[in-house]
């Protein structure tokens, strides 16, 4: 599947790109460009130390098998959907301060005649984008490396190519709009993820020769024969859309649908309260207004 380690590449480079702008932004705006060269320094720092942590956990995975593999994927996809959740609703709520905090913190930097202050702060924005973006990818690349290659290169390219843009002026992209459609789309696939976690930690559970009664059977069985386009593996249309939502396609087992309608049930309420606060209020005073 490619869409998914595309679009997380690429809102995730993105927010790096955007921090990056407007730290070496704020250099010009003072007339201080000079220092630019500290942020690229911490730039570069969370760079390899995220592709040294992708680089870790991908040789820890090759060193598994059996019931410790399956263990070790339900745990990157638990943790990836756990951190991407998170992040989505942080930044929906913070987006706005986070502008000014970054200047805030660059004249503290100066003013301290602290330089190095300004390459950890631009170090500890960026890593933390890197940090995700390993995890995210990490439960993509155990089912289809080769696709998660291709996704998250194309991502990245997309990415330095609107850095030329950001650094010329934010203002110039429709970001508030363009977060708003990707938080949307990481959540379909967060959900996704949580469904392929929750039925690799089914197997796992069964090859250490227990059982989940009847919450490891299937809640429905709709796979079409191979030839079929619609087949997950073998059909174009099936791998994509299985890509999108998971293993609640075609044959989920009942914890697995459960798990998913769960994680909607949480997530979709709180989409609704701080996308759209206005209309979420009112639903609920109408939910409950006494007749």
């Amino acid at each position: 599947m490619v869409v998914y380690p595309y679009v997380v590449s690429l809102r995730e480079g993105l927010e790096a790109a955007l921090i990056i702008a407007i730290l070496i932004g704020y250099l010009v705006r003072i007339k201080r460009p000079d220092l630019s060269k500290y942020v690229w320094w911490g730039v570069g720092s969370a760079i390899a130390l995220s592709f040294g942590l992708g680089a870790g956990i991908w040789a820890v995975y090759g060193e598994l098998g059996g019931v410790g593999e399956k263990l070790f994927e339900a745990g990157a996809a638990g943790t990836a959907v756990i951190v991407l959740t998170y992040m989505i609703f942080w930044m929906a709520r913070n987006a706005k301060k986070i502008k000014g905090e970054l200047e805030k913190k660059i004249d503290v930097s100066i003013s301290r005649k602290w330089l190095l202050g300004i390459t950890l702060l631009a170090f500890t924005a960026v890593f933390r984008e890197g940090l995700e973006t390993v995890l995210f990818l990490t439960a993509s690349a155990f089912s289809n490396p080769a696709g998660t290659a291709i996704g998250a290169t194309a991502g990245f390219a997309t990415v330095i190519a609107i850095g030329f843009f950001l650094l010329r002026g934010t203002e110039r992209l429709p970001i508030r709009k363009f977060f708003t459609i990707t938080s949307i789309l990481l959540l379909i696939f967060a959900a996704g993820i949580l469904s392929y976690g929750v039925h690799e930690g089914i197997e796992a559970v069964e090859e250490a020769g227990h059982e989940v009664h009847w919450l490891e059977a299937k809640a429905y069985d709709f796979t079409p024969s191979t030839d079929s386009i619609f087949h997950p593996k073998e059909g174009a249309i099936g791998a994509v859309i299985q890509g999108l939502i998971g293993k609640i396609y075609l044959s989920p087992e009942w914890l697995t649908l459960i798990a998913y309608l769960l994680y909607w049930l949480i997530v979709g309420t709180y989409m609704l309260k701080v996308y759209a606060p206005t209309k979420f209020n009112g639903f609920i005073e109408k939910l409950f207004r006494r007749k």
